[in-house]
């Protein structure tokens, strides 16, 4: 059939072809009148020849199809469909008055982007029809995109040619497959990636292809510069769109709208807008930037807007917003609700805002968006919050950009995107909002959404102050840069100033800071009455820190007044069951006599307890909490605890709860214990709280319940408490540790962190399914180690050392370590000092790790006890010294020779098994202190294999050469063991006679 034969011919008796319209390789389509209406029609025709093609008629029946069940203000129509008696398919569709937006931009170029929005408006109320009815279009390209005007003389558009459309789930093999015969089915300059692979699609494939159409319309050009269909495919798949700044130089587009267009050609359909109503609401915000003096989408100016008030009569105001000035709207809208010019009406108030927000007036999306941010007039909407602070920030509104990056920054109800959050912080900022100044200084120090970079982050936080002598978050911030040298050189005493600005405008981190540099000393002259004001301060402002500190120096006053000293001290010390430093300590607090037995002081205390002595019963309690003295009893402990709080102790309470939680985390259940915290968690009380996550975590009465578990962590992390956040990221580390990570640390798992999980009961995770979790165990790590919490900061350089969650950094484990050292803790300064002399991840520094194992062995850090001990007995990196080295490593058996399950890849197992292989040389030997050691080494598995029989033998051996701890070790013993364990030595006795006879 040739094209202009059907010019002047009537298709099946009732279209009247007028002329022809355009033509291609498939068909062509005509200018027709259909007879009996007497109304023009557009006719697509398939040709003759290949009308007998399957394909070819199966796609135009489908294009039929489809179209016909769209009906939408912007697809167009099809009224009819046929085989005419010449053997040819049409279709009959509407005709439009107008011309393809292929040829709008090619006859007038790119075009500008408060024309061209309306246009993507209507394109995305096309396809939002198309989409929910389940139809895909799969070939969005300008030519399909017919621009023509309304009755109103306004540009609208109408979508064309679904011969490629496909319904979802349809699984079809030719709407499936990327070719048939050879050709490509669709646009290879519009296909999304997906569609270029042969993928199954989805609407996400459509808002690809209309961000290639976007792009066309509002750079002048197509995204990628390709030279054929197989080329454009795999600049489709592979790579990123030309940037705008080297097509189109002198194009500067909304950053919204720029925003929108590339979030549509994101590579990946997961990045891009899930649906056509998401882009249509951020194309909303971008035309409200090009039309801020326009209301939406109408294009006429509205008269009522300029229409004059006083803003001091509310009559005036009134009528100026009835009349649509959106100004007065929100003026009337805050008079009603302040009350003052005007009646109060909350409701009133609220319906003007919204009217003056829907209309474009930036501080009233403004002032909306803080509605629905904080619940004030109006329910609770994040997602509003969201929509109006854009569109106010989108005007400028400083603000709106602060506040709208917070949202963005998590844990408010909406999705975090710490790009779009670092971008308003940053446009705050340069706009010399203080808080956006400070904030994005926050994140460029913290790494929030971004790299850390110090002394950027210096340079903003200082400008914030410099915009605002009175933000104490940039105040405190500042300080904590000076204090520890980070972007700066190190000034304590700026630091003090900077904290004691940030203080005095009841900043609580500052004030805990502050009063912490007094008590030490540090930046300042010592005064630690001074110091103790500001803490008070902290505390009542909120700080977790200052209460800790607070609480130790509390429990120091309630044992004044029968002259106990040294408190502080001794409850720091009396940690460890029959620890001699915590005995040393008891005798110094009751002022007994050094030398007494300590089952005597006991007996003292015991006699001041029956009596009711309020002090003694909360002393007594401590030392069967603690194991001081006598045998570690949490149960007696709560009870003694209790009976203080029933005859009206006012000061056991915390001691009470406390103990009730280690009870908890070692699965005791003591009467009422369940019911006591929760009272204490309704009145805030962490240590309630993280009480309650141990019981639900444990193996209760109650069955164990995660999830109740994991809501009290998170209970407790919210109200800032940093332990609470080192617990709570702890337990989301346990939790989302894979199969492979889980049994890389089973030692360290089982033995070190959760002793009531068993990995083999946790199912495994998958990585990225939980991804946001594990995303969230950091974050609450990070948080408690920026409160200067030491076991974060090791957790943490754990994580970074062994690979665990992250890629292994050495180096950043050796920087967070060092922070922890830098707290003077002394478990950090015991794994810094061994890392130094063996070279793990650092280069070997003998000297500093003897320095390091020397201050944590001043704290009694078991670790380093026989850490420091191993050198002094080898001489290599210090001076031999054996009689000192005995004494540590009596001071480590008290602690059974505590290994490093933690931060180590292998424990620094080497270093034991070189400890252990001496202690067997001098056992051999006849030493019995040795001996004692081998004995707890086999009994454990430490250095050696686990023997039990044999420790038994070893304790027995040292026990008759007189050494008390191993005739305890012996007595201890099961009596099988202990019987065999006789006649074994026996047997070594009677061969040792046989031998010297023989």
């Amino acid at each position: 059939m040739r094209p202009d034969s059907l010019l002047g011919t009537t298709i099946d008796g009732k279209y009247e072809v007028n002329s022809i319209i355009g033509r291609g390789g498939l068909g062509m389509v005509l200018r027709a009148t259909q007879k009996h209406l007497d109304r023009l029609c557009a006719i697509k025709v398939l040709f003759s020849d290949l009308s007998g093609d399957q394909s070819n008629f199966e796609r135009f029946v489908r294009e039929a199809k489809v179209a016909n069940s769209l009906a939408s203000d912007n697809i167009v129509s099809v009224f009819d469909f046929g085989v005419s008696s010449e053997g040819f398919a049409y279709l009959v569709m509407e005709y439009i008055h107008g011309e393809s937006l292929e040829q709008l931009v090619s006859r007038e170029g790119r075009l500008e982007p408060s024309r061209a929005i309306p246009l993507f408006l209507c394109i995305t109320n096309a396809l939002r029809f198309a989409h929910e009815k389940g139809a895909i279009h799969r070939d969005l390209k300008p030519s399909n995109v017919m621009v023509a005007r309304d009755e109103n003389g306004q540009e609208t558009v109408k979508l064309v040619d679904f011969g490629m459309a496909k319904y979802f789930g349809d699984s079809e093999s030719e709407t499936q497959n990327l070719t048939t015969m050879g050709r490509v089915q669709g646009t290879p300059a519009y296909m999304s990636p997906e569609q270029c692979l042969g993928r199954e699609l989805d609407e996400r494939s459509d808002i690809y292809s209309l961000g290639c159409i976007m792009y066309r319309v509002l750079v002048g050009a197509l995204p990628f510069s390709a030279s054929s269909a197989f080329e454009a495919m795999n600049f489709h798949v592979s790579t990123p769109p030309n940037p705008i700044s080297s097509v189109a130089p002198d194009l500067v587009l909304p950053q919204t709208l720029e925003h929108c267009l590339m979030k549509c050609l994101a590579k990946k359909p997961e990045q891009r807008y899930k649906n056509v109503v998401e882009l249509r609401a951020d194309l909303e915000v971008a035309l409200l930037a090009c039309w801020s003096a326009y209301s939406a989408g109408d294009g006429k100016t509205d008269p009522g807007m300029s229409a004059p008030f006083d803003a001091g009569d509310g009559d005036s105001l009134k009528t100026a917003a009835n009349l649509g000035n959106t100004s007065a709207q929100y003026m009337l809208a805050m008079a009603q609700r302040d009350g003052e010019i005007v009646s109060k009406n909350d409701e009133e108030s609220m319906k003007w805002l919204i009217k003056s927000a829907e209309a474009g007036y930036a501080q009233s999306q403004y002032e909306l968006a803080v509605c629905y941010d904080f619940g004030d007039f109006i329910e609770l909407n994040p997602v509003k919050a969201a929509f109006y602070y854009r569109k106010a920030a989108d005007q400028g509104v400083t603000g709106a950009m602060v506040n709208l990056a917070c949202l963005l920054e998590g844990d408010r109800g909406i999705e975090t995107n710490y790009e779009e959050m670092l971008y308003w912080y940053r446009r705050a900022a340069e706009n010399g909002h203080s808080l956006g100044q400070s904030n994005y200084g926050r994140c460029l120090y913290y790494g929030i959404g971004t790299e850390k970079r110090w002394p950027e982050a210096v340079r903003w936080l200082a400008a914030a102050i410099d915009s605002n002598e009175a933000n104490d978050g940039a105040l405190y911030l500042l300080g904590i840069c000076y204090y520890f040298g980070d972007g700066v050189n190190q000034d304590r005493a700026r630091a003090v100033d900077l904290y004691r600005r940030a203080a005095e405008l009841d900043h609580a981190g500052a004030a805990c800071e502050l009063g912490l540099c007094y008590i030490d000393g540090d930046g300042v002259e010592r005064d630690v009455e001074e110091g103790m004001r500001w803490l008070e301060l902290a505390v009542k402002l909120g700080s977790s820190m200052a209460q800790e500190k607070l609480d130790m120096i509390r429990d120091a006053k309630i044992m004044s007044d029968v002259e106990l000293v040294h408190v502080e001290n001794w409850l720091s010390t009396a940690n460890v069951p029959s620890s001699p430093a915590a005995e040393v300590k008891l005798r110094s607090l009751l002022q007994e006599p050094l030398d007494k037995p300590i089952r005597e002081v006991i007996s003292t205390l015991k006699l001041l307890a029956d009596k009711k002595n309020e002090f003694a019963v909360i002393i007594l309690a401590k030392c069967y909490e603690r194991g001081v003295g006598v045998n570690r009893n949490l149960g007696k402990a709560a009870e003694l605890y209790r009976s203080a709080f029933d005859f009206g102790s006012e000061v056991v309470e915390p001691h009470l709860t406390l103990c009730y939680r280690l009870c908890f985390e070692e699965s005791i259940y003591p009467q009422n214990s369940l019911s006591w915290l929760r009272n204490a968690a309704d009145r805030r009380n962490i240590s309630a709280m993280l009480g309650l996550a141990a019981y639900y975590r444990g193996n209760n009465p109650d069955g164990r319940d995660l999830n109740e578990a994991l809501k009290w962590y998170r209970k407790a992390a919210e109200h800032g408490d940093r332990e609470a956040q080192y617990l709570l990221g702890r337990f989301l580390t346990m939790k989302n540790l894979n199969k492979r990570e889980r049994e890389r640390v089973v030692r360290w798992w089982v033995e070190e962190i959760d002793k009531d999980f068993d990995p083999a009961s946790i199912d495994d995770f998958d990585d990225e399914r939980f991804k946001t979790e594990r995303a969230e165990a950091l974050k609450w790590l990070h948080k408690a180690a920026d409160e200067a919490s030491p076991e974060s900061l090791r957790f943490l350089s754990a994580l970074n050392n062994r690979g665990l969650m992250l890629e292994p950094n050495p180096a950043e484990a050796l920087k967070l370590l060092e922070r922890a050292v830098n707290y003077e803790d002394a478990e950090a300064q015991g794994l810094m000092g061994v890392a130094l002399l063996e070279g793990e991840g650092c280069p070997k520094n003998p000297a500093a790790g003897i320095a390091l194992l020397e201050k944590a062995v001043e704290q009694s850090d078991p670790f380093s006890l026989w850490n420091l001990a191993l050198e002094l007995i080898e001489g290599k990196n210090v001076t031999l010294d054996r009689p000192r080295a005995k004494h540590l490593l009596e001071r480590a058996a008290d602690a059974f020779f505590v290994q490093d399950n933690f931060w180590s890849r292998e424990g620094f197992q080497s270093r034991f098994n070189r400890l252990a292989a001496l202690f067997e040389d001098l056992s051999k030997r006849g030493q019995k202190e040795a001996r004692y050691w081998l004995g707890l080494c086999y009994e454990r598995g430490i250095g050696v294999k686990k023997d039990r029989d044999r420790s038994v033998i070893l304790y027995l051996q040292a026990a008759e050469q007189g050494y008390e701890p191993a005739r305890v070790a012996f007595e201890k013993a099961p009596n099988n063991l202990k019987n065999y364990a006789r006649k074994k030595l026996l047997e070594i006795d009677f061969e040792r006679v046989n031998r010297s006879n023989g």
